[in-house]
């Protein structure tokens, strides 16, 4: 075999592997999507920092539609971006996707803790409507379940004031989740959901703090996710805070779907892990994947490898996961039989309801051909709307330099040619993600074009893409 050959295969093995443990340890974990935070940015009027938009595994935070097969509990699915490639080999891409059967809801008990240091009318508003909608949709699953609202605040008759059974009058965040990690909770399906509005200065050790009572409710069975509102939230915080509670963070927006959103939260409340998710990726006939696009981050250890396969493991996999791997491949020049088997895919684990080990095994083929008329023109639409994603994220991280170096309307061509690219997809293909994404773009490009007052400019600029990046990138244990 030639030098080259070896190090490019080594190269890939690299690749991949550097690719990987993102996999094991977010995929299951949802977060507010790199352009949900642009947004928030936006609408506080802050331009957006690069750590904002440091989410390696971009691809997972957004929704990806597969037929899934009901008869297994986890499904595989293979896409390339053609099926036919000319017989002297050629660059494509493929998109890897692991999908686990949603859970079934059955009775629950949920409860939120609402809590806002500085509550303003226009938040009572938006607090009651949150609670309005998620009551009636508890209402209507007609299974038992139950529903209840306690607050640090007194709102009417529609919350329950704590303070009075709380040596505080005004309990801090602390005063207020510790009440709860002290209690008991009764055997079935337990959550609760922090809706924080202004929390006030905190000290990190003391969010840590935080953080280590949602411990202690996982300890005790309940499931903890976090739904915020008003300005400035913090990311990180509030992100540990969903990962330690095995729940999920979600950012309260204009156009929020508070029925979908609970009955996400309520589903995944009942989703069980499965055991010992095995992943094996195995390239045939000569194919190489010469780089991962999504996700993309450093080594973990879950990873095992040989010269012919890359294997790794999930660190958890539940009920109604969702994984997503795009892949730039190299095809090779035809040897033998024009169609080539070119990837396997296997996975390993335990089903926890039939009591067994499973295997599933899908293999991918490609076609060759001698014609460069019988080649596919057009882009498989799933692998390009991952591309799009990806780029606008790309974008957004590139302009933040152009930005610091009064490169305005560099930035704003650079943005203005991603949302034509987005609008062109989304001509042809109905996409609400995407249309949010052009929504975000646009706002970004009206706020760089505002920037006149030399003074404002060099202020502004410092305090957002500077200041105050702990609340995206800090990390709390």
């Amino acid at each position: 075999m030639k030098i080259s050959n070896i190090i490019n295969k080594l190269n890939v093995i690299s690749i991949l592997l550097l690719s990987m443990y993102i996999l094991v340890s977010c995929s299951t974990i949802p977060r507010p999507s790199v352009m949900d935070i642009v947004e928030q940015n936006l609408n506080e009027s802050r331009l957006v920092p690069r750590a904002a938009v440091q989410q390696l595994d971009i691809l997972n935070l957004y929704s990806h539609e597969y037929a899934k097969n009901k008869n297994i509990p986890i499904d595989i699915d293979i896409t390339l971006d053609k099926t036919k490639v000319l017989n002297t080999g050629g660059n494509g891409f493929v998109q890897i996707a692991l999908l686990a059967q949603p859970a079934i809801i059955k009775k629950s008990e949920i409860q939120f803790l609402i809590y806002d240091g500085s509550l303003t009318d226009k938040n009572k508003k938006l607090v009651s409507n949150i609670v309005e909608h998620s009551k009636k949709y508890v209402s209507s699953l007609a299974n038992g379940s139950q529903f209840s609202v306690d607050s640090s605040f007194k709102r009417d008759d529609l919350f329950v004031d704590i303070t009075q059974n709380h040596k505080h009058h005004n309990p801090t965040l602390i005063d207020f989740v510790k009440l709860y990690s002290k209690q008991h909770y009764p055997e079935m399906a337990n959550q609760i959901v922090f809706i924080l509005g202004d929390i006030g200065k905190m000290l990190k050790t003391e969010k840590q703090d935080v953080i280590d009572m949602t411990r202690i409710l996982s300890a005790k069975g309940v499931r903890t996710s976090v739904l915020s509102y008003g300005e400035s939230p913090d990311f990180s915080f509030y992100s540990k805070i969903a990962e330690v509670g095995n729940g999920f963070y979600r950012i309260n927006k204009e156009k929020f779907n508070y029925t979908k959103w609970l009955k996400n939260e309520i589903t995944n409340l009942h989703a069980f892990d499965y055991s010992i998710l095995k992943v094996s990726i195995k390239a045939k006939n000569n194919l190489f994947i010469t780089s991962i696009l999504s996700p993309n981050t450093s080594l973990g250890n879950n990873n095992n490898y040989d010269s012919d396969n890359i294997s790794f493991k999930f660190d958890k996999f539940s009920e109604g996961s969702q994984f997503i791997m795009l892949a730039k491949v190299s095809y090779p020049k035809l040897k033998g039989k024009p169609s080539k088997k070119i990837i396997t895919v296997s996975i390993d684990y335990f089903d926890n309801k039939d009591r067994k080990y499973k295997r599933l095994s899908v293999d991918k083929y490609i076609n060759y051909v001698f014609e460069k008329n019988e080649l596919q023109s057009n882009i498989n639409t799933r692998i390009k709307r991952s591309k799009l994603i990806l780029k606008t994220k790309s974008v957004i991280n590139d302009i933040e330099p152009m930005i610091k170096g009064r490169r305005y309307y560099k930035a704003i061509a650079l943005l203005t040619t991603q949302q034509q690219d987005l609008k062109k997809y989304l001509v042809v293909h109905s996409d609400n993600e995407l249309s949010r994404d052009v929504s975000v773009l646009e706002k970004y490009s009206k706020k760089l074009y505002n920037f006149d007052d030399e003074f404002i400019q060099f202020w502004q600029i410092n305090n957002d893409l500077n200041w105050d990046n702990a609340r995206f990138d800090y990390r709390y244990q």
